[in-house]
């Protein structure tokens, strides 16, 4: 009886769990880990490709690094984009051939501060409304290395208090 494994190429976080989509600050450095398994490979020919054009560290753009290694059964690939701004965006895809591939979508944030589209005119509203007493709110929210956060002052009001830490810091 013989068995055959089924290629896989994925695109993981930093717990080696699969992705569909990732997030970045503008000036971050974008990293991606592809993991290649049940495939036997002779060199390394896995490839990295944005929006349709190949990239290697001769891109005219520069601050682009891939990093190969092969193991047993497949290789594992990092890709790094440093300096990334909106033009980064969009989809990465790791590729050991036109039909073992596989993709993921980079949001690159622009601004200091990682809000919700519409923010501002929503906290307008609510200190415009009576403050509700015992309701006590505290929001949380990860992008790449970062985490924003909301909670209210211990004053009454309808006033928050706002920050951004590394995730590193907790």
């Amino acid at each position: 009886m013989c068995l055959l494994a089924v290629p896989e190429v994925l695109i993981v976080d930093e717990k080696n769990r699969p992705i569909q989509d990732k997030h970045y600050e503008t000036s971050s450095t974008i990293r991606l880990s592809c993991i290649v398994r049940h495939v036997y490979m002779t060199g390394s020919v896995v490839s990295w490709i944005h929006q349709g054009v190949l990239l290697n560290q001769d891109s005219t753009r520069g601050g682009i690094s891939v990093k190969s290694e092969l193991r047993e059964d497949g290789a594992e690939s990092v890709l790094s984009v440093a300096r990334v701004d909106k033009a980064d965006s969009g989809n990465y895809t790791c590729s050991i051939s036109p039909s073992q591939r596989t993709t993921v979508l980079v949001h690159v944030l622009d601004g200091k501060c990682l809000a919700v589209p519409g923010a501002p005119q929503q906290r307008q509203q609510q200190q415009q409304q009576q403050p509700r007493r015992g309701l006590r709110i505290h929001i949380e929210t990860e992008f790449g290395s970062r985490r924003a956060t909301a909670a209210p002052l211990e004053n009454g009001t309808n006033n928050y208090m706002n920050g951004i830490s590394d995730v590193a810091d907790r």
